[in-house]
């Protein structure tokens, strides 16, 4: 502004200095020196203009940092975001205290009629390998089964020793016990068998009981428990 000023003044001087001819007797004007006092009050306004520039542009800053720091204290304000709530663990199961079960009472003796059936796959006996030849020495003969060989029933080891050393190897795998005799059976090398049977050519298996089954062999009766 300033500067404007001072140009309207130079052409309000010019157009003075034109409107004024001087004569040639008319004694010379001096130049009209530019007035110091405009120039200072140009400079104040200058002055006070960029004053005035600055405190806007601080006010300006000031407000803009205001501002700045209210938004975190309003964010700080806002209650806090609702949290998603996860569901609660399901309660563990509770174990419920073992049932004590009564004590099973002593096992009594089972009836004769309610023996366990065993069920056994029958197998065929393995076949033996033929043994080599052998000169047969002569044995002792065995003695003829008397009146109470029929009816005694013997143990293995009370057998003559010609019978003990003849006498078929027996594994008993398993009994099943009946009052009836035709539904009892005894399992012997895998094998099934009733009263009756034959195990061998010379070996018969006479009768099933409970714990123990009787064979004869050769004439003579001999028990064998299970």
């Amino acid at each position: 502004m300033s500067y404007i000023l001072d140009a309207l003044r130079r052409a309000d001087s010019e157009r003075e200095r034109g409107a004024v001819v001087p004569s040639i007797h008319a004694p010379p004007v001096p130049p009209v020196a530019d007035d110091p006092k405009p120039q200072r009050g140009s400079q104040l306004l200058l002055l006070v203009g960029v004053i005035v520039v600055l405190l806007l542009a601080l006010a300006g800053l000031l407000a803009w940092h205001l501002m700045s720091g209210k938004e975190p204290a309003q964010a700080t304000d806002q209650p806090p975001p609702m949290q998603a709530t996860m569901p609660l663990p399901a309660p563990a199961p509770v174990l419920a205290p073992p049932v004590q079960r009564p004590s099973p009472s002593p096992q009594t003796q089972p009836p004769l009629g309610a023996a366990p059936i065993l069920s056994v796959p029958t197998r065929p006996v393995p076949t033996r390998p033929v043994p080599a030849a052998r000169v047969v020495m002569p044995t002792a003969p065995i003695p003829a089964p008397t009146a109470d060989a029929d009816t005694r029933i013997y143990t293995p080891s009370e057998l003559p020793p010609n019978l003990q050393r003849d006498l078929p190897k027996l594994v008993i795998g398993g009994a099943m016990y009946s009052e009836t005799p035709a539904n009892r059976m005894l399992i012997i090398n895998s094998q099934v068998f009733h009263e009756g049977d034959k195990l061998t050519p010379d070996l018969v298996l006479q009768e099933i009981r409970l714990k123990s089954a009787v064979l004869k062999y050769k004439g003579y009766r001999y028990g064998v428990s299970y």
